[in-house]
């Protein structure tokens, strides 16, 4: 079957110091979040339980990243810029965001951003299989790099059916962030993101 080209990259490269395929940093005034952060504010969770990310913040983001191992949800309140995020263990743990969840949201909508056609990829199954490319645009599957993820749990496709977009999972998975959610768990909505970005 034929690939999908997209592009995606984990917490770890969005709060670190290295370089992507074509040279650039995370950070810095031209680095890959400040071009994702060029398109908008970028808010994770919901109105009573949010933080924005401004335009100028990437740096900042930057910082907050890679998130922490435990996926919680937002605590109550609505923080209005990456500056103002309360220094206490409600949403930090040694300077990094608590939640895991709200890592992997902020990662995929910057790879959404930043990635030709990523949002619309469609999930129709519990793996994902991706391959490294030749090159960062029209690329071709580079032989022996097949990695499959997985599973995304079944409760993700009780919630969103069959079949979704990456920017389907990432709205419901987000709503989940500020409102909770038990069934499916923020840990598997977590995961779910995570595998839906899957490092293509």
């Amino acid at each position: 079957s034929r690939c999908t080209e997209a592009c995606s990259y984990t917490q770890g490269y969005y709060g670190g110091t290295g370089k992507n395929c074509q040279g650039k940093s995370a950070s810095g005034p031209n680095g890959v979040i400040a071009t994702a952060l060029s398109q908008g504010n970028l808010t994770i969770g919901t109105t009573g339980h949010s933080i924005t990310f401004l335009t100028t913040e990437a740096s900042c983001l930057g910082g907050k990243l890679p998130a922490g191992s435990t996926s919680v949800q937002l605590p109550s309140g609505n923080v209005a810029s990456c500056a103002t995020i309360p220094n206490n263990s409600n949403y930090l743990l040694s300077g990094k965001l608590k939640s895991n969840l709200a890592g992997q949201l902020i990662t995929l909508q910057l790879s959404i951003r930043n990635g030709s056609g990523l949002g619309n990829i469609l999930v129709t199954g519990p793996y994902v299989t991706t391959y490294k490319a030749s090159s960062c645009t029209n690329g071709v599957a580079v032989a022996g790099t097949k990695i499959v993820k997985g599973p995304i749990a079944a409760s993700i496709f009780t919630a969103l059916g069959s079949s979704f977009t990456v920017n389907q999972l990432w709205t419901a998975a987000n709503n989940a962030l500020g409102n909770g959610s038990t069934s499916p768990s923020l840990t598997e909505w977590g995961n779910a993101v995570e595998i839906g970005r899957a490092h293509v």
